[in-house]
């Protein structure tokens, strides 16, 4: 008859119902207990997702061109790059093959040789450099200066060794710290930093970004002007040892490691990173190492730790 319920689907249809409230009731409970578990159980997180953002990987390559090279990477270089750091997710390992790669770049010597130019005498070209050469050359063949031949002799095999830094330095013949002692270690520079005490007051400025004391004025001067004297606890008793005893100084390798990090990182080394970074450069005698060791930082990367 219609309108009239089979009582056997209606206890059915009810049965199913209550079943699928049951389940329903089971499925938000889990997810509740799930949350909470999730949410107040310390530890019990998921583990965060460890792959680095490409565009940081992207950004760190041209970072390090610009920083190294002063320019961009090519489309090869930059693709290169890209490859292999993100083939490791920017592993150390990884960072390290990659600055080994721009490192290896020629570009990477000629940049160097021509900040500290730059940085050290104003810019100063090699046709200048050539130009001095000759005019000395010509005053040996004079005769009125023959009571100067020696000394002009001299003057003329600084002006050689600086001429020939970038290539000495491209053939692995002379290191990166022989470049800055050369390029203070001329006629050129000495005429910009005239007289004994502004030659030392200029090489403190230069290479440990700070005045030297009285007592180092004092032993400085008297000894580039060709009398015995003490400096960073060493004997010497002319120009030449002065030079030799400054770049072989501690002082010298923390200002080395103190310039790299304010170039890079636009602040000076924390303690540790001061000691880390002078006993990296003094025990393999290595710029190169010592500033992949700030390269390779998370913090020049620009990751957060």
């Amino acid at each position: 008859m219609k309108g009239f319920l089979n009582p056997v689907l209606t206890g059915k249809k009810s049965f199913i119902s209550f079943s699928l409230l049951l389940l329903m009731g089971a499925v938000i409970l889990f997810s509740s207990c799930k949350r909470y578990v999730e949410d107040h159980i310390p530890g019990n997180q998921a583990p965060p997702d460890q792959t680095i953002n490409p565009v940081i990987i992207e950004n760190y390559v041209n970072k390090v061109y610009i920083s190294t090279l002063g320019r961009e990477p090519s489309t090869a270089e930059l693709n290169s790059g890209l490859n292999l750091l993100l083939s490791q997710n920017l592993s150390m390992s990884s960072r390290n093959q990659f600055l080994d790669n721009v490192f290896s770049n020629p570009e990477f010597k000629d940049k160097f040789c021509e900040r500290a130019r730059i940085e050290l005498l104003g810019g100063m070209d090699t046709a200048e450099i050539t130009g001095r050469i000759f005019l000395y050359q010509l005053l040996l063949t004079d005769t009125s200066y023959m009571l100067f031949w020696n000394d002009i002799q001299i003057e003329i095999n600084r002006l050689n060794k600086m001429k020939e830094i970038p290539d000495s330095l491209a053939a692995g013949v002379i290191k990166f710290k022989e470049v800055q002692r050369r390029y203070i270690d001329n006629s050129f520079y000495d005429e910009l930093n005239m007289g004994s005490f502004n030659f030392v007051v200029s090489i403190f400025q230069h290479f440990l970004d700070r005045y030297p004391t009285q007592n180092e004025i004092t032993a400085g001067v008297t000894m580039v002007n060709g009398t015995s004297s003490v400096i960073f606890l060493t004997a010497g008793l002319s120009k030449h040892d002065f030079e030799n005893i400054f770049f072989s100084s501690i002082d010298f390798y923390e200002g080395e490691v103190r310039g790299l990090y304010k170039q890079y990182l636009f602040r000076t080394p924390t303690s540790v990173e001061m000691t880390s970074g002078t006993l990296l450069y003094i025990q393999n005698d290595d710029y190169v190492e010592l500033q992949k060791s700030i390269l390779s930082k998370d913090e020049f990367i620009g990751i957060n730790n």
